[in-house]
């Protein structure tokens, strides 16, 4: 039942930019974070356009740098430009592959050269899959054998499953190009490797390459699809180009879908956003907007912004007052906090002797919910450059978010209370 608490209750306090790490190079995806030498303080990890992997520190100071060096021959520089050859084109992807208890860094670089760096930046491997690679590699020990697996997508139309030494265990060869991250989906039925593709089809894979089944979006795809455990069913949820966001059942058939009028270029986050008890589903389009989905595909609020919404929405409750709230960067340069549970819009104006209906409205009886729920924005700030990434950095006394910018920047964004 509807509270008049949802309206009244407030948030407290303001986002401040607690420093900023200029790495001298664009940017065109976010960073991951972890404490990677287990000392105590949270390493930023992020790649550039220019060929390098920057570790920073949760004080803001560099660490250490990486620079990838692809020697091509002259013959090939006239395909490729210098970006081409040396952006660090996704968010490189850290995990213990050797059990010495310290994370690796994975990533690839622009010619699709897969580095592995322990760290402290020190190059362990590397492997050459001669194609182009545009998505973060995926690890996990996909067929429980106590060691760690690569997947690796490329423009070759292959997803290559590597070994923890980076020795190619498995080929599964698919329709079309692929950019977007796979998902290891290990469901109550079988694990489950599942992937889209530029043809806009879903793949399922076992953990051996056998084709389970194939799913015809209407898009291309460049999302990591998210698996949920929606009560009743496990669902795949992923959105494509087109503007269509999709819930597939375990064996690949259609549950729902939702549609937006721009494309949705990344994975969404699930959460149970307004103490129903039930998980709700964020994601962002190229229609401008942000939007929050019930676990069955209903429209629940949605936000427009002043440009695309790409990068993946973060929930988190920022300010610490036991409520979760949806962070957001836009292309239009601010970076948005959104009230999770959105905000109650009535249909009738709340008068001394019951309720007075608005016009149009020629019945005491209420036919329909008395209103609706619509994105509220609780704070909105303005950043150097467009958002490519946005990450949790910490949780505690001060909340802090990390902010990737095209230009270069590297913001750490804090919520502190008025």
């Amino acid at each position: 039942m509807f509270s008049l608490s949802k309206i009244s209750h407030k948030h407290t306090g303001k986002l401040l930019e607690k420093w900023v790490f200029d790495s001298h190079s664009n940017l065109v995806s976010g960073a991951a974070i972890e404490d990677i030498d287990r000392d105590g303080l949270k390493e930023i990890i992020f790649g550039t356009t220019d060929g390098k992997i920057i570790c920073v520190d949760e004080r803001k100071t560099q660490k250490w740098v990486y620079e990838v060096s692809n020697e091509i021959s002259e013959e090939d520089s006239f395909f490729y430009d210098k970006e081409q050859i040396d952006s660090i084109p996704a968010i490189p992807t850290l995990a213990d592959i050797d059990g010495d208890e310290f994370s690796e860094i994975i990533f690839s670089s622009g010619l699709g050269i897969i580095h592995c760096l322990d760290y402290k930046g020190k190059l362990l491997w590397k492997k050459d899959t001669k194609s182009k690679i545009k998505a973060s590699i995926v690890v996990d020990d996909i067929d429980n054998d106590g060691f760690k697996e690569i997947l690796v997508v490329t423009s070759l139309k292959k997803l290559l499953i590597l070994s923890n030494h980076g020795e190619l265990k498995t080929t599964i060869e698919v329709d079309s190009p692929i950019e977007g991250m796979p998902v290891v989906f290990k469901s109550k039925k079988q694990t489950q490797i599942i992937f889209g593709t530029n043809s806009g089809s879903i793949y399922s894979h076992d953990t051996e390459g056998k084709l389970l089944w194939v799913f015809k979006a209407t898009g291309k795809i460049t999302a990591q699809p998210f698996c949920i455990n929606l009560g009743k069913y496990e669902g795949i949820i992923v959105g494509d180009h087109v503007g269509y966001l999709y819930c597939l059942n375990v064996e690949g058939e259609l549950v729902w879908r939702f549609k937006t009028e721009g494309s949705i270029y990344s994975q969404v986050s699930v959460d149970d956003i307004n103490d129903d008890g039930k998980l709700e589903i964020v994601f962002g389009s190229c229609d401008n907007k942000v939007y929050c989905l019930t676990n069955n595909g209903n429209l629940l609020w949605s936000y427009e912004t002043d440009f695309w919404v790409v990068a993946k929405p973060i929930i988190v409750d920022i300010d610490g007052d036991g409520r979760k709230e949806v962070v957001v960067g836009s292309y239009d340069q601010h970076l948005y906090v959104l009230d999770g549970e959105g905000e109650y819009n009535l249909d009738f104006v709340p008068g001394l002797s019951g309720l007075v209906h608005q016009a149009g409205s020629y019945t005491n009886v209420l036919t329909k919910d008395p209103g609706t729920h619509i994105g509220k924005r609780l704070w909105k700030l303005k950043l150097q450059g467009l958002i490519v990434g946005c990450d949790l950095f910490m949780e505690g006394e001060e909340r802090s978010l990390i902010i990737n910018t095209k230009k270069g920047l590297v913001d750490d964004i804090v919520h502190v209370k008025a």
